[in-house]
């Protein structure tokens, strides 16, 4: 596959583009998880239904629309102070209280009242003529129209109410044209335009959580960024992994011109893990097809380290930014090897200066060569591994698919280089910037 076009015209990313992608995609989703699981998005959309109500809004309708006239608290207001204000009410409590209607009272339940009706005996009795004076005032007749009557009544029991408690906080709340900002139902508007505004509840309400779809399959089991300035010995080890604690693991091959120096050769500094391919003489244990286990001494020294601890699996993502130089001579690879030869994964190899990628299975090899990047360009290689498939990609474009063949045991990730037999020996390097690897979620 010739990448060339794709690289000039866009179709493949540039590293540094692709890297921001990334960091954006699984920053936005992080983001989008915690504000999904929070307290408050839980608050604003419980808010949600019951501003966006029917009965919600027709209430705020009637608060923020009815006018006090129309309310009975007006009403009874109203009619309170017309008759509070009425000369004849005024006047009649002004006779309820006073000396004189107090005194024809009481002399009405005398003995002597029942003489008013006697001209000649009013004329000789100064108390009875004014009895019979005030009997005939205008204030008497204006006490005897109204006392008891509907008027005084009516008076008297909107007097009552609109002096209790209750119609006091009515008559100011209906009273009010900012009754509505007092209400209960405005503070919980309130709280739901706050939450509307949010940047978290905004970013959750605009964002696109179908963009998520793949991300959200898997979950980090480990990353490297290299940025410590030393190897975490916790999660790498040098050398192949087998299951079996008996078998050896740190050896190289008969078949290659480097001996394998259990590290030696591996470094860690600007933020990149370094895999130096170097001429320099070592004797170590090497293994033969047909001798098994000799010791042998090269001329060149390289080096192999796994992840087999943190990330042997099965399925998952496993991705590097990498970029590899020296000698065309040299090969390096990022893989995933299992307990047998076969099966085995190219995620990413240099080989004669050029990059392939590929499968070894039982029934041979398939593999994809790349044209069009140079390997000594930093680019950032994934293997998506399911159950039905893997698909490789080199930074945001696939390049390789396969259905069949597909592993259905635990591989762990590895990362080595070496100098193949027949080749003309030289130096070279591999640098890995990022490892992160993936487990598929469920």
């Amino acid at each position: 596959m010739n990448l060339f076009w794709k690289k000039l015209f866009g179709g493949l990313a540039s590293t540094p583009k692709f890297e921001e992608q990334c960091a954006e995609m699984e920053a936005s989703f992080l983001r989008y998880v915690k504000v999904q699981q929070s307290d408050e998005l839980k608050e604003y959309e419980e808010l949600f239904k019951k501003v966006k109500s029917p009965e919600f809004r027709d209430n705020k309708k009637m608060l923020t629309t009815r006018k006090y006239k129309d309310t009975q608290e007006y009403r009874d207001m109203t009619k309170y102070e017309k008759l509070h204000k009425s000369a004849d009410v005024v006047e009649y409590y002004k006779v309820l209280g006073s000396k004189e209607l107090d005194e024809f009272r009481k002399f009405e339940k005398s003995g002597d009242y029942a003489k008013l009706a006697n001209a000649d005996e009013v004329k000789k009795s100064e108390l009875l003529s004014r009895m019979k004076s005030y009997e005939r005032s205008k204030e008497y007749k204006l006490y005897r129209r109204l006392n008891g009557s509907y008027v005084i009544k009516e008076y008297e029991e909107l007097k009552e109410k609109v002096n209790t408690e209750e119609f006091k906080k009515s008559n100011a709340f209906w009273s009010d044209p900012n009754r509505w900002s007092k209400t209960k139902e405005a503070a919980v508007e309130e709280r739901f335009n706050a939450l509307a505004k949010s940047d978290d509840i905004v970013f959750y309400l605009k964002e696109n959580k179908g963009r998520f779809a793949e991300i959200e399959k898997f979950e980090r089991v480990y990353r490297d960024d290299f940025n410590s300035g030393s190897l975490d010995k916790k999660a790498w080890a040098f050398g192949f992994y087998h299951k079996s604690e008996e078998l050896k693991r740190l050896y190289s091959f008969t078949n290659e011109q480097q001996a394998n120096a259990g590290g030696a050769n591996v470094t860690v500094a600007g933020g990149c893990m370094h895999i130096a391919t170097s001429q320099r003489k070592m004797e170590t244990t090497a293994w033969d097809a047909k001798k098994g286990f000799v010791k042998k001494e090269f001329d060149y020294t390289a080096d192999v380290v796994n992840l087999a601890g943190v990330a042997n699996r099965r399925g998952g993502m496993f991705r590097a930014k990498m970029k590899c130089d020296g000698a065309k001579e040299v090969s390096h690879a990022f893989c995933l090897y299992g307990e047998k030869n076969t099966p085995r994964v190219n995620i990413f190899k240099c080989e004669d200066g050029r990059i392939e990628l590929g499968i070894y299975t039982k029934s041979g090899y398939r593999c994809e060569k790349i044209k069009g990047i140079s390997p000594e360009d930093f680019y950032v290689y994934t293997l998506v591994w399911s159950d039905r498939e893997m698909v490789w990609y080199i930074n945001n474009l696939e390049v390789m698919r396969v259905a069949d063949g597909v592993p259905a045991e635990d591989m762990y990730p590895l990362f080595n280089s070496y100098i193949a037999e027949g080749k003309t020996p030289g130096e070279g390097g591999m640098d890995i910037d990022l490892v992160d690897i993936f487990a598929r979620k469920g």
